[in-house]
């Protein structure tokens, strides 16, 4: 299983602050053809939560660093942390739709508790 380093929540903190609404890290690549294909399903995501969720969107070839200490090999992948500390979930890969909104009701149903 995908274990960020510590390095990338400090990235998170620096970029975000005190960020403590749950962020949803689209990690992508311009040449990566599942990327475009997953980009509408991010995109209708995150005009459904708009309110409750924070959707930032990392292209590997630009931010290197944060890939890397993600611990990501593969494009696309969807990381959720809550307030930039705690690593809520990950898929990896092209997702179907279902598949995004589970990750997301499950990280945005712990902040409801």
């Amino acid at each position: 299983m995908l274990r960020p380093k510590r390095s990338f929540f400090e990235m998170l903190e620096r970029r975000f602050g005190g960020e403590t609404r749950p962020l949803l890290l689209a990690f992508s690549a311009e040449w990566c053809s599942h990327c475009h294909d997953q980009k509408p399903l991010v995109q209708k995501i995150e005009a459904e939560y708009v309110s409750r969720l924070d959707v930032v969107r990392v292209d590997i070839d630009r931010e290197p660093e944060m890939a890397r200490a993600a611990g990501l090999k593969v494009v696309p992948a969807l990381i959720m942390v809550n307030g930039c500390h705690d690593h809520g979930g990950l898929l990896v890969g092209e997702q179907s739709e279902a598949a995004i909104r589970t990750m997301v009701e499950n990280i945005l149903s712990l902040e409801d508790n």
